[in-house]
């Protein structure tokens, strides 16, 4: 057994997207709560584990497809590096793992992991073969992450930043589609593998996707505008501003990249490789923390 394989079967580098189970408590101020701090940690760990689980059972039906893929026949269970049935084996093993655990911190947390599982199993078998659909439901995944966070720390529900990442993530998801579009022209071919997208709906993608992700910093300055004084959570408000230029030129060189072809086909793992991406999200860190604390004078 290639356990190296297996580790890369679970995508651990995906496991950043799991930290939206926290945000919840952070954007509510909490985070130095250290007993919900660690049941947001808890459910964050649940949730790298039940996205492993849904990996390693797609590869394993997927294979056939993934080998006709320029990238993603690299992936273990295509490339022969781990055999279907221990793919399978470890798919469930992680599913009853994560389902146990989540049982345990909460029958919400529970439901929102059988939740995903089962929004998962329908985009595999279906949604992800529908134009539009698939990246409402890619979205969904991620709003269902920032759902636990709520629901495992008892944190209220916020609807400014609900609005904001489901604008947000409905552009990177369409991002995803575009970086494959993008290919798909350059091989000069005409219909994405395994999906309804064509060439020709490249345009309209692009456009859709970069007025989502515009849409979503208008939540952010209405916020800012409406909300953020409203609980008094930050001493030097005015300071959230700057994050609106932030987040628009990261937004907007990521669409750039994109159309250039220089898109990795996961927006996520081109935010964690990218040296601009990186530097953003700290002074974006730094931004919001002055915010709270207030600027030393």
């Amino acid at each position: 057994m290639n356990l190296k394989a297996l580790v890369r079967l679970c995508r651990p580098h995906q496991w950043v997207k799991n930290l939206l189970v926290i945000l919840p408590l952070a954007a509510a101020h909490q985070i130095n709560d250290i007993p919900l701090l660690l049941r947001a940690l808890l459910a964050c760990a649940v949730f790298c584990l039940t996205a492993s689980s849904v990996y390693a059972f797609n590869d394993a039906l997927d294979v056939e497809s993934d080998r006709l893929h320029a990238d993603k026949r690299k992936r273990p269970v295509a490339s022969g590096e781990v055999s279907e049935h221990q793919a399978l084996g470890l798919a469930f093993l992680l599913a009853g793992v994560s389902v146990s655990v989540a049982a345990v911190l909460s029958y919400r947390v529970l439901l929102c992991v059988g939740g995903y599982l089962l929004l998962n199993l329908l985009y595999t078998r279906v949604l992800k073969r529908m134009v539009l659909l698939d990246v409402i439901c890619l979205t969904g995944f991620y709003l269902i992450r920032i759902l636990t966070g709520h629901l495992a720390t008892d944190v209220p529900f916020s609807p400014w930043l609900t609005a904001f990442a489901l604008f947000l993530f409905f552009s990177l998801a369409l991002m995803k589609r575009s970086s494959e579009l993008v290919a798909l022209a350059a091989r000069g071919e005409l219909v994405t593998s395994g999906r309804k997208y064509r060439s020709v709906d490249l345009q309209c993608v692009n456009q859709f996707g970069a007025s989502s992700g515009t849409t979503s910093v208008l939540v952010l300055a209405l916020y800012i505008d409406r909300g953020s004084q409203k609980w008094g959570h930050y001493q030097d408000p005015w300071l959230l501003w700057l994050l609106c230029p932030l987040v628009l030129y990261w937004l907007g060189r990521a669409w750039i990249l994109t159309a250039r072809g220089e898109m990795n086909s996961d927006p996520v793992l081109f935010a964690l490789l990218d040296r601009a991406s990186q530097v953003t999200a700290a002074l974006a860190i730094c931004i919001f923390i002055f915010a709270s604390v207030g600027v030393p004078v």
